[in-house]
């Protein structure tokens, strides 16, 4: 694994293993493991999880914007970022 221009990692696909380790948690297949229809499930997956972070984001500066406590506001704001800097 590398990082790029803002530090953030990189997958580099191993070229002599089927799987390459993304940290302790994900090991993630390389390319040429997955079949046209595995590749197809993982990019709709991958996209639906997108999606809902993508709603947690929404939801949660929808609140922001409705709380009139500032401190909630505010907690509710970084929420929102937390989740659009993971989504």
């Amino acid at each position: 694994m590398s990082t790029n221009q803002k530090d953030e990692p990189t997958i580099q696909p191993s070229t002599t293993n089927t799987t390459t380790n993304v940290g302790a948690q994900f090991i993630v297949p390389t390319s040429d493991a997955l079949d046209s229809a595995t590749k197809q499930e993982l990019i709709a997956a991958l996209r639906q999880n997108w999606q809902r972070e993508m709603e947690g984001v929404r939801t949660y500066r929808d609140l922001a914007q409705r709380e009139r406590d500032t401190a909630r506001r505010n907690i509710l704001t970084k929420m929102a970022d937390a989740e659009q800097r993971h989504a």
